[in-house]
């Protein structure tokens, strides 16, 4: 476990090791109070902004910082989370009350799936194909 990462590689399986986060993930969710589960890490209608009131600066600090938590999961290993983390991080200077639900939908996504880790294997090696002329 690396700590001031939050990762964890476990090297037990012989095909693989696996990359998660449990400590960071569990403690996101707890700051975060979410008890809600979601199937999708975001709806269809992500990117669609509608012309809304910004959140009070209290909740725009909070989206912030979690928009900012997300990315660094998806970049890490949740790599299904890189669409909506990186959709929070374009509307982190207007956030409205629109972003915040999607953010939190997020995070019933992250609830549902907490257990889901990143499996790395180097020991195939795949050759490209050459062209025959």
């Amino acid at each position: 476990m690396i700590g001031y990462l939050g990762k964890q590689f476990n090297f037990e399986h012989e095909d693989y090791v696996s990359v998660t986060a449990p400590k960071f993930v569990n403690g996101v969710l707890d700051f975060y109070n979410v008890t809600d589960f979601a199937d999708y890490p975001h709806s269809p209608d992500m990117r669609v902004v509608n012309d809304l009131p910004r959140l009070e600066s209290s909740k725009a600090a909070m989206l912030y910082s979690l928009a900012y938590k997300t990315l660094y999961l998806a970049k890490s290993y949740r790599f299904d989370m890189l669409p909506i983390s990186q959709f929070l991080t374009t509307r982190v200077q207007f956030s409205t009350e629109q972003d915040m639900s999607k953010a939190l939908n997020s995070l019933a996504y992250l609830n549902s799936t907490k257990d889901f880790e990143l499996r790395l294997n180097a020991k195939q090696r795949h050759r490209a194909k050459k062209d025959k002329k």
